[in-house]
């Protein structure tokens, strides 16, 4: 109860419960509007309107029907382009970690640790901080540093001649999906597009108001249910728009998975194997702060 009150007061409306509440009042709001203005206007007077509102509304209707599904395609399209990024930054950092098993010594052992360090710090941290609209230096710098670590692999045989390069690939492809799943933070809808949907439920939900029935409690009912419509409309393009932040964030089950993989590849290994990898993890540096990459 007490974060339900501080998401209302915070308008912290990506929250189902939060979301609700200004949807019903919403609802509310435009069933009272509608008998302000027909004990104001009277009903005589909203009835001579009806003739003339109908064509006015069935336009306003229509042109407000394409630019709403236009933006809300587009914010689906967004969220989609996101949790794409997610699985397949989460796959190429799969392929970095098993394509180094190719090579040997220190180079292979460091390319696994960071892998392995960044996918935990991607999940502990990185995204806590995609839902306040930031994201983990610390992540970033790994990830950089990975990227160092895999160029200065030195190939000794045929066969890591010929991975290396895929490797680099896969780091690569690992790094812009990062960079595709950053730029998606807070990403929202512009100013200008939620001035457009608003005034546009405000318009729709006044033309309502010009038409009258002789039972009142049934045009309440109908101008409800359109408001709730519309409310419900805009709410998708809110929690769409924003694809790491509120109740329908993008989880991050894709790196929860490679965690899991990389601990049981762990428990597999010999001793001697899994000491020095373990204790190259453990002296992975701290990049907490701002850090010193500032690519993403």
């Amino acid at each position: 109860m007490e974060s339900f009150i501080n998401g209302v007061i915070h308008f912290d409306m990506d929250l189902f419960a939060v979301g609700a509440f200004y949807i019903s009042l919403f609802v509310v709001l435009s069933a009272m509007g509608q008998v302000l203005v027909k004990k104001m206007m009277g009903t005589e007077t909203i009835a001579l309107c009806h003739e003339v509102g109908g064509y006015y509304m069935s336009i306003v209707g229509s042109m407000y029907a394409v630019v709403l599904g236009l933006v809300i395609f587009d914010a689906i399209t967004n969220f989609q382009d996101a949790s794409m990024a997610v699985k397949d930054e989460a796959k190429a950092l799969l392929a970095v970690y098993s394509l180094a098993d190719q090579f040997e010594g220190k180079g292979k052992q460091q390319v696994k640790a960071l892998a392995a360090d960044y996918a935990k710090e991607v999940v502990e941290n990185d995204w806590r901080m995609m839902d306040q609209g930031d994201f983990s230096p610390k992540a970033r710098a790994l990830m950089w540093n990975l990227l160092d670590q895999v160029k200065q692999l030195d190939p000794r045989s045929e066969n890591q001649r010929v991975v290396l390069p895929i490797l680099i690939n896969e780091t690569l492809m690992a790094w812009s999906a990062r960079r595709a799943r950053i730029e998606k933070i807070g990403l929202g809808i512009p100013e200008l597009e939620w001035f457009t949907l608003l005034a546009g439920a405000v318009i729709t939900i006044l033309f309502t108001y010009f038409f009258t029935i002789a039972i009142g409690t049934v045009q309440l009912l109908m101008t409800g249910m359109v408001a709730f419509m519309v409310a419900v409309n805009l709410y998708m393009v809110l929690m769409f728009g924003n694809p790491y932040s509120g109740d329908l964030r993008i989880p991050a089950t894709a790196f929860d998975v490679l965690n899991q993989y990389m601990n049981s590849h762990l428990s597999f290994m010999d001793g001697a194997e899994k000491g020095a990898l373990e204790e190259s993890i453990s002296k992975a540096p701290d990049f907490g702060g701002s850090g010193t990459v500032v690519l993403r």
